[in-house]
């Protein structure tokens, strides 16, 4: 299937292109596409296709003549990582940076941050990002979601693990007046709107960012859960509440 899609240049140019999302043995071949890369990115990767638009290493994508907030990339800047193939190979993030498109949940490689491939998810089983001294985990969990990367916020062989879908999409600006009254938003804009699922003992629970919520899906721990409630009062009920009670009862 081939999918259009619409990228914006700082320089105020819209180009289109069309590259397909099915996986390929040989990459996709572009003029600007310099020999030293394929053979890199082949060497490494089996199913794979080019992003030939960027604009310095950056990907700005369904621009309008306002700015769009949020963005479509999990990182502001290329980051290193390591990922890992079906055939539990491991690539070493030494010569590569990384990012993870969180619009379509595909992997981003670039070698020089000009050149740009899109790792067929199908190849890959799992990868790990490193930026700013933090750790961002991805791995294939069909129990939640099918072919889909998950984040792993938390995990452990024998106790509560906690995972992330990163659901984004993008909101066309919908501003409008007559004058007198106004409504909607003078901007496009990419909205997160994630899921949270805790697995214990091969059993996968939906959990929203709510104290209520998170107690039942932590039942097992209900005491522990409370003790932790009462000495966190203050504390906003968000993804780094629910990551950090969830590692205080794998200790």
């Amino acid at each position: 299937m081939i999918v259009n899609r619409k990228f914006l240049l700082t320089s105020g140019l819209v180009a289109f292109f069309s590259y397909s999302t099915t996986g390929f043995s040989q990459p996709i071949r572009t003029a600007n596409m310099s020999i030293t890369n394929t053979q890199t990115f082949a060497k490494d990767f089996d199913q794979y296709s080019m992003h030939p638009i960027l604009n310095q290493g950056t990907m700005f994508a369904y621009g309008t003549t306002y700015a769009a907030k949020g963005s479509r990339l999990l990182f502001e800047d290329w980051v290193k990582g390591t990922v890992v193939k079906n055939s539990g190979e491991e690539i070493n993030g030494d010569k590569y940076f990384f990012n993870f498109d969180k619009l379509t949940n595909d992997l981003l490689v670039t070698v020089d941050k000009l050149e740009i491939i899109e790792v067929y998810r199908d190849s890959i089983q799992a990868f790990t990002f490193t930026s700013r001294g933090e750790v961002y985990a991805f791995k294939k969990m069909d129990a939640i979601q099918q072919f889909k990367f998950v984040q792993v916020l938390a995990g452990s062989t024998d106790k509560y693990n906690l995972y992330k879908v990163i659901n984004t999409r993008f909101v066309l600006a919908d501003y409008n007046t007559n004058g007198l009254t106004e409504s909607g938003n003078p901007f496009d804009e990419y909205v997160d709107v994630n899921k949270y699922f805790i697995a214990y003992k091969g059993t996968i629970r939906t959990v929203e960012l709510r104290f209520p919520s998170i107690r039942r899906a932590l039942r097992e721990n209900s005491s522990k859960v409370k003790d932790y409630y009462a000495s966190h009062l203050l504390d906003e009920v968000n993804e780094n509440y629910l990551t950090d009670i969830v590692k205080y009862l794998n200790q």
